[in-house]
This record gives structure tokens, C-alpha cells and sequence, in this order.
């Protein structure tokens, strides 16, 4: 049975997909992502997960760093993942939002980024500028 169930696609045009918000469905997203559509990432639970720092505790602010090495290679291995497959990805949470952020993702290979609307101008200028 694949993702869309029995359903008759047509009737349901839809895309479907999966958020990837923990560690061992990024490593194994090249399966998961079968018959998808798209992947999302969730990159402030992965990174809250990834590092196992409650990103709601003020004592572990520091380690909420989406940039961090190990934050960095789960993200591309979805990218990479779900290429394998031809499945979009694409990623919301604070990480896309930034410049820096922004030029990490698209250099992976994460080219849909969700932000705040305050944002926008600002990403775009500096990818544009990059």
C-alpha cells in the first residue's frame, strides 16, 4: 500500500507529505518519503531533539543552534534522502528565516524555505546578494 492508501489520486490531488521533526526520520527519510510528494523540516524540534536541550528551558538557550555540526548533517541527509527519490523538501522554523540560515539551506539543496513575512526582504536580499 503506498502513502495515498487505496485512494484514487485524481480525486484527492492534494500533495502529501511528512514533517521530519526527529533525528532517526531524517536519517531515514530516503524510506519514509516513498510515494510522497513533499518532506517538510521542522528544524526547531530537530534541532531541540538532535541536541536534547528543551528548547523551552532558559538554561539551554545556547544549544538551540540549528547551524550546529550535527543539526547541519541531519539536514542533509533529508536533502539528500529524499532527492534520491525526487521528493521536494522543503523547511520551516526559525533557521529559515535568517540570511545565514537561508544560504546553509539552499547550499544543501533545501531551496522551499517557510519564514516570517518580516523576514522575506531581508532572506531575499541576501541570497540575492550572495
Amino acid at each position: 500500500m503506498s502513502a495515498r492508501g487505496e485512494t484514487d489520486a485524481a480525486a484527492y490531488p492534494a500533495a502529501i507529505g511528512i514533517m521530519i521533526e526527529v533525528p532517526a526520520a531524517a536519517l531515514t527519510v530516503a524510506e519514509l518519503a516513498t510515494g510522497l510528494d513533499f518532506v517538510s523540516i521542522g528544524t526547531n524540534d530537530l534541532t531541540q531533539y538532535a541536541m536534547a536541550a528543551d528548547r523551552i528551558n532558559p538554561a539551554l538557550v545556547a544549544l538551540q543552534d540549528a547551524a550546529a555540526p550535527g543539526v547541519v548533517a541531519l539536514l542533509r541527509a533529508v536533502a539528500e534522502g529524499a532527492a534520491k527519490g525526487g521528493v521536494e523538501v522543503g523547511v520551516c522554523g526559525e533557521l529559515a528565516g535568517t540570511v545565514l540560515g537561508a544560504k546553509l539551506l539552499t547550499g544543501i539543496g533545501i531551496y522551499e524555505l517557510s519564514m516570517d513575512p518580516a523576514a522575506i526582504d531581508e532572506v531575499r536580499e541576501g541570497l540575492l546578494g550572495a
